[in-house]
């Protein structure tokens, strides 16, 4: 697991216990200036992560054994980049650039990692968050400053984006999640404090509005769990977890509760192997959870961390 820190611009490197999912420690990578977004390939080769301070995406090598980062360079982005997001096949990348509104796009060297700028294309205004369907055809952007969420489709051949419309959100939403079957999409708006609810039309990507539901104070990361059951936000202000039950049929959430978090939950993510790690931007730690079968996340310790912005896994 690899957790950026915008403040130290550092990514801090763990193990990851698989049968209790608790971390490990494994140092710290120096970044460029201020790393926020970051990202993992999906064969767990290449992380790559959006140098908000440096207007760059900053890429890096996994090592196979130690799971250790060497740094592979890096290339320009646009303005304040604050979100990564790798296709699910692994060959493309776009990074979601806060200050020019824009997305960058990238093809991905499959033997290196190493990306080639693909062109960019219009966002909303301070485009912050982005997320990929899991079929690799859609692309979605979460646009603070607009309050609402870009649409864009995948040319399967180049990785060039089409702009697919806008749907409006909450007040600046920042997280973005999508369920794994890529028929639910959720936004969490840190200033109304609330969670948008979107259905995915599976032949357009295009989103249709499902509903909203109250957070904690400032929710700010949001993340689906593996199996597509239930959802969580990370509330900045308030310190702690929001739960939810997915419905499998509507992908409407009903809430389940909330968990305490240490001082400024930020990033939030959930592991295939049934955990979920908070990154605490103003306890300097990374927290560890179970997913029980209700939904409901158990406490499984924390680890320090430079101020940690958001979480990557590999498998």
């Amino acid at each position: 697991a690899y957790a950026s820190s915008d403040p130290s611009s550092s990514i801090s490197m763990y193990v990851i216990n698989q049968t209790t999912g608790e971390l490990s420690s494994i140092g710290t990578v120096v970044a460029a200036t201020n790393p926020i977004g970051i990202a993992v390939d999906p064969a767990g080769r290449f992380v790559y992560a959006a140098a908000n301070g440096s207007a760059a995406v900053l890429m890096y090598t996994i090592d196979q054994t130690t799971g250790s980062l060497t740094a592979n360079g890096s290339i320009a982005a646009g303005t304040n980049p604050q979100g990564v997001a790798v296709d699910p096949t692994g060959k493309f990348a776009y990074a979601a650039n806060a200050t020019s509104n824009n997305i960058s796009m990238y093809t991905i060297n499959q033997t290196t990692g190493v990306l080639t700028a693909n062109g960019t294309i219009a966002a909303g205004t301070t485009a912050r968050r982005i997320a990929i369907d899991p079929t690799g055809k859609f692309v979605y952007v979460a646009n603070g400053g607009t309050n609402n969420i870009s649409m864009y489709a995948i040319n399967q051949t180049t990785g060039v984006l089409t702009a697919n419309g806008t749907i409006g959100a909450g007040t600046s939403p920042i997280g973005l999640a999508l369920d794994p079957t890529g028929k639910f999409a959720y936004v969490s708006n840190i200033t109304s404090n609330d969670i948008f609810m979107y259905t995915i039309d599976q032949a357009t990507g295009v989103l249709q509005a499902n509903g909203t539901i109250a957070a904690g104070t400032g929710p700010h990361g949001f993340a689906v769990d593996s199996t597509g059951k239930f959802a969580y936000a990370s509330n900045i202000t308030s310190n702690n977890v929001s739960m939810y039950t997915i419905n499998q049929l509507t992908g409407v959430l009903s809430v389940n509760g909330t968990i305490a978090a240490a001082t400024g939950p930020y990033g939030i993510i959930a592991s295939t192997k049934g955990f979920v790690y908070v990154a605490n931007s103003g306890s300097n730690t990374v927290e560890a959870h179970t997913i029980q079968a209700t939904g409901a996340l158990t406490s499984n310790g924390t680890i320090a961390s430079a101020p940690p912005s958001q979480i990557a896994i590999a498998y």
